[in-house]
């Protein structure tokens, strides 16, 4: 596998060990879980890895823990950020990628600027504008407060599914199966636009 070096010591990234695993360990399983956290703006996540799903007692686990707004990825993407933190140290605690050390996710962003030339500063920078969320390429206004509408669409053009869309589905409820496909950019208004009619229930379960 690639890796980079981390104060002089070999370092897998994270989405390297997840490709490694899925190549390897076909009958295996990633899950992850946010945990509640009591403490304002931390975000908790457990990740489990099980290489084979047909023996469970035999697994792996991996904890993270990131404050919202520590730094420029964390502004824009805490939780996306520590869920992947989570599942890297799980795998590491099955030892794929980690040979001599785990390192945190400013370590690894820090010597991958460092290994491109690039400063500090502008790292942050860059890091600020590819995390930045999309204005909508339709030209469409909050109805509400008329701030530009921030595109939250996934890469295929539909409709993200919930983060407890799982949960949502085994429960037999429609309501959050799906996120909004816009959002308001203006934090104080909060709006959020919903391109499709509400369906039943009935019509809904039906295409799953």
């Amino acid at each position: 596998m690639k890796t980079i070096d981390i104060h002089g010591k070999p370092y897998v990234m994270v989405k390297d060990r997840v490709i490694h695993f899925n190549e390897n360990y076909p009958n295996g399983c990633i899950k992850t879980k946010k945990v509640d956290s009591r403490i304002e703006n931390v975000v908790i996540f457990e990740a489990t890895v099980i290489p084979d799903i047909d023996k469970p007692d035999r697994f792996f686990n991996g904890h993270a823990e990131e404050e919202i707004g520590s730094s420029q990825i964390n502004k824009t993407s805490a939780l996306e950020n520590c869920e992947t933190s989570a599942v890297g140290r799980a795998l590491a605690m099955m030892g794929i990628g980690a040979d001599e050390s785990f390192a945190s996710g400013d370590e690894v962003a820090n010597a991958v600027y460092q290994q491109k030339g690039i400063t500090q500063d502008h790292a942050e920078q860059v890091v600020k504008t590819q995390n930045a969320p999309k204005t909508a390429e339709n030209g469409y206004k909050c109805e509400k407060c008329k701030s530009d509408l921030y595109d939250n669409k996934g890469i295929d053009g539909q409709p993200k599914k919930s983060h407890n869309y799982d949960k949502l589905v085994a429960e037999n409820k429609v309501r959050g199966l799906y996120q909004p496909l816009y959002k308001c950019s203006n934090d104080k208004c909060g709006n959020s636009i919903w391109d499709e009619p509400q369906v039943s229930t009935e019509d809904l379960f039906n295409e799953i």
